[in-house]
């Protein structure tokens, strides 16, 4: 049965999901609901073997599609890891100051340009800083030139370890001038 239904999934895989097979998605649901856990993502269930894939979109992204059988079985398996995973601790800095590029220009020409707020409090949770402003935004920890400042230490730092040289042979010379 080969071809495309709407641009969407390739025929198989929607003679697949009649067939009662069911997306990451859907496993990720019954997971959580057997092991009492909201915590769960994509990420902790990962080695989880998959039955089939098919086609889907219309730039032919592989889907992974899994029988209900496997997926109980492997939520029985690892009831005790399920259900001992936690959510994500947060972090609040308050007080710091806050470092980052902001790109602007045309893809052929860029430009950044370095923007900083001081006095602001930074909500970390996982690998992304939420910044509270007026209006709140979020920095991934490792984008390069994101630098959080608490006082003369950095919590996190340049990726490039001649910039995070650079920066406290700067803290340095601020302090002492």
């Amino acid at each position: 049965m080969a071809g495309y239904h709407n641009y969407s999934k390739s025929n198989n895989a929607i003679a697949a999901e009649n067939d009662g097979l069911i997306t990451l998605k859907d496993a990720l649901k019954y997971i959580r609901k057997y092991a009492r856990n909201r915590h769960i993502t994509s990420v902790e269930i990962a080695d989880m073997r998959y039955d089939e894939w098919h086609h889907t979109s219309s730039y032919y992204k592989c889907t992974n599609y899994y029988l209900l059988e496997t997926v109980a079985e492997y939520a029985y398996r690892n009831r005790r890891r399920l259900r001992a995973i936690k959510p994500k601790q947060e972090l609040v800095i308050d007080n710091c100051a806050v470092e980052w590029l902001e790109w602007s220009g045309t893809r052929n020409h860029p430009t950044a340009s370095k923007r900083t707020l001081d006095n602001v409090t930074v909500i970390i949770k996982g690998q992304t800083a939420t910044i509270m402003t007026e209006t709140p935004f979020k920095k991934r920890l490792k984008t390069n030139g994101f630098v959080i400042m608490k006082g003369s230490t950095w919590i996190n730092s340049y990726p490039n370890y001649d910039d995070v040289k650079k920066t406290v042979e700067q803290l340095k010379e601020d302090n002492n001038g």
